[in-house]
């Protein structure tokens, strides 16, 4: 995807399109190829203090939230938290311990998790959860696409944010 514009229609176009899958599982399965990541996780916030997992683009980026969601950190949480992006280089050795519980290992095709979150009129909603395999920063405009996608799911989900909680995550 181009620019911001584009993505942000794409997330409309997949909304309004319906499909396989519920709503949540269309976007991550879209926003993986637009947003050019290996993996990408929707993720709400819960009725108490923690997030939960909504919806993710495979198995292994479901494993690699819930690692996450337990003991309540990540950049995930962080960003839905803090309602700003955060970014993590999983091959720096300072990032590793903070980012997951004691004993486990990202698994090792991860290098880079990216949260941004899921805001509407002041409002987190929750955050989506970019995956890709090589280590590094986004560009400026990798970034921008990525907020612009993340501003286009908080509104397509709004209709259904009540009742997205009740179905079991899901790749």
């Amino acid at each position: 995807m181009d620019d911001p514009f584009t993505v942000r229609q794409s997330v409309f176009d997949t909304a309004a399109g319906g499909g396989p899958g519920g709503l949540p599982g269309r976007l991550c399965r879209q926003l993986r190829g637009d947003l050019a990541m290996d993996a990408v996780t929707i993720s709400l916030l819960g009725h108490g203090p923690h997030q939960h997992v909504c919806y993710a683009s495979d198995a292994a980026a479901l494993d690699l939230e819930a690692r996450h969601f337990a003991p309540g950190e990540g950049p995930s949480v962080r960003a839905a938290t803090l309602g700003r992006p955060v970014a993590a280089d999983l091959r720096r050795p300072g990032e590793r311990p903070a980012l997951r519980p004691p004993g486990r290992t990202p698994p090792p095709d991860a290098g880079a998790l990216y949260a941004f979150p899921l805001r509407f009129r002041g409002h987190v909603l929750g955050s989506i959860g970019l995956v890709r395999h090589t280590p590094g920063a986004l560009s400026e405009e990798e970034h921008e696409r990525c907020a612009a996608a993340a501003d286009a799911v908080a509104i397509v989900l709004l209709d259904d944010f009540p009742h997205l909680g009740d179905d079991p995550p899901s790749p």
